[in-house]
């Protein structure tokens, strides 16, 4: 009992109240802002030159294999199915935003077929 009446505890339960309340304005100011995408044509929609089949992730302006194995992007297409969307060669599948996505083996059982990645460099 006697220690809640010190005045360390006081001192610190005001300091601890005043911090909580503080970060709660900075938290609350930051939730106003718009977040900022920094990942550029993020729904793979701009599309340079003509599409050839899976394995042309480099059609999608700013997006790049790093490795030998190509990762695909799928495109609503009449004449390639391969690549159409929502179905293709790989499934059915709807993009999540805009028409286009891409695709690339991240896992293979056995390592029957070797894994692809995408990049693009930040904004």
């Amino acid at each position: 009992m006697m220690y809640l009446q010190s005045k360390f505890f006081k001192t610190t339960l005001g300091f601890c109240l005043i911090s909580l309340l503080t970060f709660n304005l900075i938290a609350q100011e930051d939730e106003k802002q718009q977040p900022v995408n920094l990942v550029p044509n993020s729904s793979f929609e701009n599309v340079v030159g003509k599409m050839k089949g899976l394995g042309s992730i480099e059609s999608a302006e700013g997006w790049m294999s790093p490795t030998g194995v190509r990762a695909d992007i799928f495109v609503p297409s009449k004449k390639l199915l391969a690549i159409n969307v929502p179905e293709n060669d790989m499934g059915k599948e709807d993009a999540k935003d805009g028409e286009n996505y891409a695709g690339l083996v991240a896992y293979s059982f056995g390592d029957k077929s070797p894994r692809s990645y995408i990049m693009t460099k930040l904004a």
